[in-house]
């Protein structure tokens, strides 16, 4: 038998050897607990971001939705523009067509003649001042008379020739 001081040695390590085992036992329950929890909040966690991740392309589906109808309106408008606007060149050619092709020379030729200048002398009390190109060409042009003029002038003889018949 080995000697009691080897034994008690022994015992000794055996005893310390246990309380060791023991908090390490104690430790490894505490961390299977924590990773317990953990597994917990890492599943609620991916639930509650799997929701958000639903609701999030359920705005996206609603919002793109919206779009592709205000697009869709957008097509659908310009597709009846442009049918109306067929349906107006169909009309304006018919109506062409129906035109006989001397107004319709006559129009083009007016539409591209240029207009001659008018040339406006400037008056002041219906007295006409001569330009320097008439008055170094020796032309001058007959004064116009608006009717308003020849009305007022008309009104002055009569009323001279009036006033002489009663003297």
């Amino acid at each position: 038998m080995p000697p009691p001081s080897d034994v008690v040695s022994l015992l000794d390590e055996n005893q310390r050897l246990r309380v060791r085992l023991k908090s390490c036992d104690v430790a490894r329950r505490r961390a299977e607990r924590q990773l317990a929890e953990l597994q917990v909040r890492v599943h609620q966690a991916e639930i509650v971001a799997a929701q958000e991740r639903r609701r999030k392309e359920a705005e996206w589906m609603a919002e793109y939705d919206s779009s592709v109808q205000a697009l869709l309106k957008i097509v659908q408008h310009h597709e009846d523009e442009t049918k109306q606007l067929e349906a107006e060149v169909k009309r304006l050619r018919a109506a062409t067509a129906v035109v006989p092709p001397s107004i319709t020379k006559m129009t083009r030729s007016a539409q591209t003649e240029a207009p001659r200048p008018v040339k406006v002398a400037p008056r002041r009390n219906s007295v006409h001042f001569a330009k320097e190109e008439e008055a170094v060409s020796g032309k001058e042009e007959r004064p116009v008379v608006d009717a308003k003029t020849k009305a007022s002038i008309a009104r002055m003889q009569v009323r001279a020739a009036g006033w002489m018949v009663l003297f």
